[in-house]
């Protein structure tokens, strides 16, 4: 059975070196480059940590940008991505709607080192302009995840308030991390990472607390906390420019009568 099972660097270090020479024996010249990304790249894998590795190609099978590889082998979880310089620039270095997370990834080269530095090394263009915009298309999904908690809030019996709370609580990170123009390291640690950032709402450590000490069934306590969060981090998105809220109802061109100009 594939029970998670405890690893040393040593044994992730061995298996980094047979899967080196599996790659270089089945890609040949297809094989651009070889990093080790997440926690072992980082040196911070721990005795459960995952090995993840990306292949960069010359080529790919048909017109796929990426193919995903996902096995466990003697209980730990191996992740392989095979992709193109330039498909993983576009998904990983660039401002998209996962870049909260994925744009801090350091690949430790493992073959061709100069590649694996120079996309290392790349940065986007008009970064902060595009985190907060991307901040602002997320915002949406902030306020609804606040709405539900306060429904929960306002029931006798909300089983599912817990799970609410912290599904508001993850939305704020991820706005919080779009605000600073600043992506977490690890999804391990983004409530401590959002803690140290510098554009936070006063209320963030109220709002951490609520969620580590498991105090989401306290209902004042939790109505507080996300009132008072929502309101600082809207001042601040509305502080850089951000627009969060319309003036008035719209639909968009592309949905218009058939046959008219906006058909």
């Amino acid at each position: 059975m594939p029970t998670p099972r405890p690893h040393t660097r040593e044994e992730r270090t061995r298996l980094v070196d047979r899967l080196v020479d599996m790659h270089r024996r089945a890609l040949g010249a297809n094989l651009l480059g070889l990093a080790a990304q997440g926690s072992y790249a980082r040196i911070e894998d721990r005795e459960y940590s995952d090995l993840e590795l990306v292949a960069f190609l010359d080529e790919l099978p048909g017109d796929a940008e990426r193919v995903d590889g996902e096995q466990i082998l003697d209980g730990m979880f191996v992740d392989i991505v095979w992709t193109t310089k330039d498909a993983y620039i576009a998904s990983v270095k660039e401002v998209t709607p996962i870049w909260h997370i994925a744009g801090s990834d350091l690949l430790a080269p493992l073959v061709n080192p100069a590649l694996i530095q120079e996309i290392n090394e790349y940065q986007p263009d008009d970064l902060r302009a595009r985190c907060l915009e991307q901040a602002a298309k997320r915002w949406h999904a902030l306020h609804e995840a606040t709405t539900k908690v306060l429904n929960a809030l306002a029931r006798v019996d909300a089983p599912d308030l817990g799970r609410l709370f912290f599904s508001l609580l993850d939305h704020v990170l991820v706005v919080l991390a779009f605000l600073n123009a600043k992506p977490y390291i690890s999804t391990s640690t983004l409530l401590e990472e959002a803690l140290r950032l510098p554009k936070r709402p006063a209320s963030l450590p109220e709002l951490a607390a609520v969620a580590t000490e498991g105090a989401h069934n306290d209902r004042a306590r939790v109505e507080t906390a996300i009132t008072k969060a929502f309101a600082e981090l809207e001042q601040l998105l509305v502080d850089d420019g951000a627009t969060l809220e319309v003036t008035e109802l719209t639909l968009p061109r592309r949905i218009g009568r058939p046959g008219t100009a906006d058909g």
